[in-house]
């Protein structure tokens, strides 16, 4: 899996599955506004049933291997966290500006083929890897209905200066 970080920020990131599409534990804090420091590679959180494949994997990293549990479905769902540490205190709720998220949808089927993931290296990328930069990576998407959200405000803020 291959990620773009625009931004630099200090913190981590983390890598979680969902074998229902349900909603993912955010990492908990060890209390009074503290950052998560624990790592939960490879644990299941009792309350969601979501499996951490990779967690704490370091800031500035853009790639990792993962493996998919051993398991078919059909409203999977994988999660990219990223934990940012430069503005304590750590928060979860929905003002906090300390967690960003992607998902994307699987379906993981033995019948399925396997298939090339159509890995190239080169000398110019991290860890050996090309990262071709005409692809986007296993959990990205568009910025087609962002791009158009954030013109929508910019009209909003542009509006107010002027009344």
């Amino acid at each position: 899996m291959s990620w773009t970080e625009p931004i630099q920020h200090p913190g981590w990131f983390r890598i979680a599955f969902q074998p229902n599409g349900d909603a993912f534990p955010i990492p908990a804090s060890p209390g009074a506004g503290a950052f998560p420091t624990a790592d939960q590679t490879g644990m299941t959180d009792a309350a969601t049933g979501a499996i951490i494949i990779a967690d704490r994997i370091p800031d500035g990293m853009l790639m990792t291997q993962i493996t998919l549990p051993n398991m078919e479905c059909t409203n999977c769902t994988l999660q990219f966290i990223q934990v940012m540490t430069d503005a304590p205190p750590y928060t979860t709720d929905a003002a906090s500006n300390d967690i960003y998220f992607n998902c994307a949808d699987v379906t993981l089927a033995n019948a399925a083929p396997m298939v090339d993931a159509g890995v190239n290296t080169g000398p110019d990328a991290p860890g050996g890897m090309n990262m071709n930069p005409g692809t986007t990576g296993g959990c990205s998407t568009g910025g087609g209905a962002g791009l158009l959200v954030g013109f929508a405000l910019l009209g909003l803020v542009t509006k107010r200066r002027r009344a």
